[in-house]
């Protein structure tokens, strides 16, 4: 099995360079004129230069411009060969003009700033150092370690559930003392009768 050695990380000057290449490349096949949409060179040159452009982005190089990935090179409409051949020559010549113009501004104006690439957030995100246990769980230790809503909840679903069990214990018990206790907090559905008014009479 052969040694894996993982990509270096891309800067800009460095992703410049490979764009020269990909540049000098492409010119020399185009010059050959093999080049077609579905030639296996032309095929792996375009994936070479959207890898290119997917690394820098991940370096924090977001507004690195090339329509490359999303462009249509080969044409499937109604029309002849040579109307397809124009138009996979458009699509080439757009692209080269865009990796030109990616070189001719670094060379002119330097690298653009980077904003904060996924990597880098990853590793400078803090992360929380595991808790440790010690072998023997105190309830000091407990309280502080655990965050008040949590031993305010446990509290509250204990009581409830301890106050819902002592009522339906006393109900099954079936005791007067239980009856009268469980009949004390139970509202009264039986509507009580007006006492009668009395008229005095006048004799």
């Amino acid at each position: 099995m052969k040694d894996y050695f993982p990509p270096k990380p891309l800067d800009y000057p460095g992703f410049v360079e490979d764009l020269r290449d990909l540049l000098d490349e492409a010119g020399s096949l185009e010059a050959i004129g093999t080049w077609s949409p579905d030639d296996n060179s032309f095929r792996r040159w375009r994936s070479k230069l959207i890898d290119l452009l997917v690394r820098i982005s991940k370096a924090g190089y977001m507004d690195v411009r090339c329509e490359v990935e999303d462009r249509a090179f080969k044409y499937c409409g109604p029309g002849d060969d040579k109307y397809a051949a124009k138009v996979f020559e458009q699509a080439v010549d757009d692209t080269m003009i865009e990796l030109q113009l990616i070189v001719d501004n670094f060379v002119n104006h330097g690298a653009p700033k980077a904003e904060a690439s996924e990597v880098n957030e990853e590793i400078s995100a803090p992360v929380a150092a595991p808790l440790a246990v010690p072998e023997k769980v105190t309830i000091p230790w407990v309280l502080k370690n655990t965050p008040a809503s949590v031993i305010w909840g446990a509290l509250v679903t204990a009581l409830t559930t301890l106050a819902a069990t002592f009522m339906v214990g006393l109900a099954a018990g079936g005791t007067s003392f239980g009856q009268a206790l469980i009949a004390k907090f139970t509202p009264s559905t039986t509507a009580t009768a007006p006492a009668s008014l009395t008229v005095p009479s006048h004799k």
